[in-house]
């Protein structure tokens, strides 16, 4: 029984070799298509650093979805009440703050995506190698996240008893750290999984090991350098044109005169005199065609977009109209915010804080929830389009449809205008008087509705407030 676990980690990687060997191999084995094309055919961890180390587009893959996930941050909240600061909000509050919690968990999800899974590990007192059984909010160091490049999940090491709720999973992590007395040196660590928050994006049929976000493109970067690197050779051959050299029969021209020739057109040729002196000579310029490579690019590119589920227009940076739709957006964002929810929420923050609860650096809440800011995936321009757009509304249905604080909060992420300031505004505003309206009841004018809508969505938007600004606001208080 407790080599059960071994055996099943022996089995994934041999099952892994023999997809390896088989994969480009084509007609009952008669061609192979990786060989022919130059593909790799076995990719590790380090090669995946390579690419995304040199490769633009790889680097776009790889980042995009977590950058989306993550930006901005989010918040933990136990109690609803914006007036009220829990024990176990204001600790990890603070936590979070000094050890820069959300731009660790961003970075562990880029390393993730690497290879097959990354680690945050908890800096607590202790040996590395020892369980973490107890530790304050004091005692938490850092949080540290490692790519699978250098962290590596020994057969030995993995929890054998069938009957574990851990069953399958490592007890220890091995890690290639900076060594304390030399720049130049690294050392390897083995860490307890006590210490360990494991992250892995995409899980099938592992629990422990996840798709490389670089492995099902990776012919087709391939695919994309070929083109782009060999268009652009072709391109400086072809737009340099070359000259030829056409000595009259009839003109008699001495060897020191053709050396002396060929010498002012080496150094036309490399730039160094711009015209030619010559006697009976008659010189032609090669004419050529400018390789042209984009169509191709542009093909590989939305296999690319297929593939992974990123818009192209996030993979080249362009925002162009027929790459910008709406639904492409609205697309996009449904992801990133189901993301959000099954993996960043459930895969990372969630098991971070279970585990500092369990080790008692946080005090443990009733329950609690995790929050995501609104997803801006608008242009400036698209932005103001679409405030004029709910504006237009209000106007088309003789009502306030969209309230202007809306407006300020939903499009452009501004903080609300002051009552005040709004009321002083729908003084000026010139508004259709009801002529059965009773003149003595409030209601009766619009304006006054609105202002009374206003109070509302700003009562309501106070639910919303951050765990910063209650903390700031607690804090003036105290003063």
């Amino acid at each position: 029984m407790k080599d059960f676990g071994a055996l099943r980690f022996m089995s994934a990687l041999v099952e892994r070799a023999r997809f390896a060997a088989r994969a480009g191999i084509t007609f009952g084995g008669k061609r192979d298509v990786y060989e022919v094309l130059g593909y790799e055919r076995v990719l590790t961890p380090a090669l995946y650093r390579d690419r995304y180390e040199r490769d633009g587009m790889a680097a776009t893959v790889v980042e995009a979805m977590p950058k989306a996930t993550w930006r901005g941050g989010g918040e933990v909240i136990e109690d609803e009440n914006p007036d009220r600061l829990t024990e176990f909000e204001r600790i990890w509050n603070e936590m979070q703050t000094r050890l820069r919690a959300w731009s660790k968990f961003q970075r562990a999800d880029i390393l993730s995506g690497l290879g097959e899974y990354a680690i945050i590990v908890i800096g607590a007192p202790g040996r590395f190698e020892e369980p973490l059984q107890s530790a304050t909010a004091e005692q938490i160091a850092y949080l540290r996240p490692y790519g699978q490049d250098v962290t590596t999940i020994e057969q030995t090491d993995l929890e054998a008893n069938a009957e574990s709720p851990r069953w399958g999973w490592p007890n220890f992590y091995s890690v290639k750290v900076q060594a304390a007395t030399s720049t130049a040196s690294t050392m390897t660590r083995k860490v307890h999984y006590t210490r360990v928050v494991h992250v892995a994006d995409g899980l099938l049929d592992s629990e422990i090991y996840s798709e490389p976000k670089l492995r099902r493109i990776w012919n087709r970067l391939d695919d994309l350098e070929k083109v782009v690197g060999g268009g652009a050779e072709a391109h400086w051959i072809r737009a340099n044109q070359g000259l030829q050299l056409d000595i009259d029969k009839d003109v008699t021209v001495s060897p020191e005169e053709i050396a002396k020739l060929r010498e002012q057109a080496d150094e036309y040729q490399h730039g160094i005199r711009r015209m030619l002196r010559t006697r009976g000579t008659k010189v032609t310029t090669l004419g050529s065609d400018v390789a042209n490579f984009d169509k191709n690019a542009d093909a590989i590119i939305k296999q690319i977009s297929a593939a992974t589920g990123i818009p192209q227009r996030i993979l080249t940076g362009s925002e162009r109209g027929e790459l910008a739709s709406s639904q492409d957006a609205d697309n996009w964002n449904t992801r990133v915010q189901d993301r959000r929810e099954d993996f960043a929420e459930a895969g990372v923050i969630r098991p971070l804080i279970d585990r500092l609860v369990q080790l008692g650096a946080l005090p443990a809440p009733k329950e609690y929830e995790v929050r995501w800011p609104e997803i801006d995936d608008l242009t400036d321009a698209e932005k103001a389009e679409l405030s004029e757009k709910m504006a237009g509304t209000n106007q088309k249905m003789g009502e306030t449809v969209f309230l202007p604080n809306e407006i300020r909060d939903r499009v452009w992420g501004w903080d609300p205008l002051d009552p005040d300031v709004l009321a002083e505004r729908a003084e000026d505003v010139e508004v259709e008087e009801d002529p059965e309206a009773d003149p003595e009841d409030p209601e009766a004018d619009p304006r006054a509705a609105v202002s009374k809508r206003e109070q509302k969505w700003l009562k309501k938007k106070q639910l919303t407030l951050s765990i910063a600004q209650r903390t700031a606001s607690q804090k003036r208080s105290q003063r």
